[in-house]
């Protein structure tokens, strides 16, 4: 037996992450064909066949689940090297990318020139996201994640803030349905997330609420559904940091401690070393620690 060419077992990867030749075709760039002679290339290297061709799918082998799990590992230990080549190569004052929530981000250029004072110069370049980015990969520096810290051993994290949530309306709103804030939400006019596979406190609450209430629409981010409650289409769950910084808009009732969330800022181990990431993350804990109150709702 020979061994194994990388690309072969790039190709292979792609395909058992995707699902299809089609979709890993899509993903890397490459034609399905060229994709298809790698996986055929890699099979008679090994002398059996990763995948049952199924007509409408691709399912892994005994061998191709064994073969995933060591690819899978190569290409951990390919991104490392590559990671530690780019750090040593990399100017001190390279931009450091941050990556949150929408509603966190808000909060960070909300006090983006109090954050700045304790960079020494540190560039940021912040992605506000809902999907989960690749550290190892260096598709961001800094992660700030709700709820748990990510269950991986290259990945290390402190919680640096625990986040309030609470219902909103204009105040404008509030008085033209001749309504108080004390009169609660039954049957308000409401503005709910969107609905879909989430599992989480927020959503659970956001499909309980619905039965007691009027949904306008639904709407996916959070800063959306604040612009919504500030031109007075109804109420809606905020962060307590974005709800309460806005004069316009007023409490629906209290803070809603169930629906509390920690955050954690989390970075790969091999950028610890790393000044400029470092200090940034120093940064943002100690503005998350300065703003504890506003950020539970206090």
């Amino acid at each position: 037996m020979t061994d194994p060419d990388w690309n072969d077992i790039r190709a292979f990867l792609a395909i058992a992450r995707e699902g299809s030749l089609a979709k890993a075709a899509k993903a890397t760039k490459l034609s399905q064909a060229t994709l298809g002679r790698h996986l055929r290339a890699l099979e008679a290297t090994l002398g059996a066949p990763l995948f049952d061709r199924l007509p409408n799918a691709l399912r892994l082998t005994a061998l191709g689940r064994e073969t995933l799990d060591g690819a899978n590992a190569m290409d951990d230990d390919a991104a490392t090297i590559l990671r530690r080549a780019k750090l040593a190569a990399e100017p001190e004052l390279r931009p450091v990318v941050v990556t949150s929530v929408n509603s966190i981000a808000w909060f960070l250029m909300r006090h983006f020139g109090e954050l700045q004072s304790k960079l020494a110069g540190t560039p940021l370049v912040l992605k506000a996201t809902r999907r989960s980015v690749d550290l190892a990969r260096r598709e961001a520096d800094i992660a700030l994640r709700m709820l748990a810290l990510p269950d991986a051993h290259d990945l290390t994290g402190r919680k640096i803030a625990r986040v309030g949530n609470a219902i909103y309306a204009s105040k404008a709103y509030l008085a033209r349905a001749a309504r108080k804030a004390t009169d609660g939400v039954d049957g308000i006019d409401y503005v709910a997330r969107e609905t879909g596979s989430e599992i989480s406190p927020q959503a659970r609450f956001s499909a309980d609420i619905a039965k007691r209430v009027r949904v306008v629409c639904r709407v996916s981010e959070t800063v959306l559904r604040h612009q919504a409650v500030l031109d007075g289409l109804g109420a809606t769950l905020l962060p307590c940091h974005l709800g309460d910084a806005e004069p316009a808009l007023q409490r629906i009732g209290p803070r809603l401690g169930e629906l509390d969330e920690d955050m954690y800022l989390v970075v790969h181990r091999d950028l610890r070393r790393v000044a400029a990431v470092r200090r940034a993350a120093d940064a943002i804990a100690a503005l998350c620690k300065r703003h504890a109150k506003s950020l539970i709702g206090r």
